[in-house]
């Protein structure tokens, strides 16, 4: 995992750890605060500071997780399909519009 090492409020260096408790050790009684930021882009000479990292004075957004962004994805295409149902709803005659209708709040829900 990277692990930020912090000293005086700016990121002096970064490293490579298997496990955060061997982080935690080894900077125990050091200078260093170790922070986990394996989520982060950052580099040395960066600040920390109630934690949150800073870049050229912009706080660093966290990448997203691979969960984070499958259930976006997922939103995504849920509106997509709305989008389409929608306007083949449209076209369709009025027995083939029940069965779009049927099938936009199967895939989509009701409250799309």
């Amino acid at each position: 995992m990277k692990v930020a090492l912090i000293k005086n409020g700016k990121v002096d260096n970064i490293a490579e750890f298997d496990r955060w408790f061997e982080a935690q050790a080894m900077f125990a009684e050091s200078e260093f605060t170790p922070v986990i930021a394996e989520r982060y882009d950052i580099v040395i000479g960066d600040t920390y500071k109630d934690g949150i990292f800073y870049h050229d004075g912009q706080a660093v957004e966290p990448r997203m997780t691979t969960e984070e962004m499958l259930v976006r994805d997922m939103e995504l295409i849920k509106q997509s399909i709305h989008v389409l149902l929608s306007a083949a709803s449209e076209t369709a005659g009025t027995e083939t519009r029940g069965e779009i209708q049927a099938a936009s709040q199967l895939l989509v829900g009701e409250g799309a």
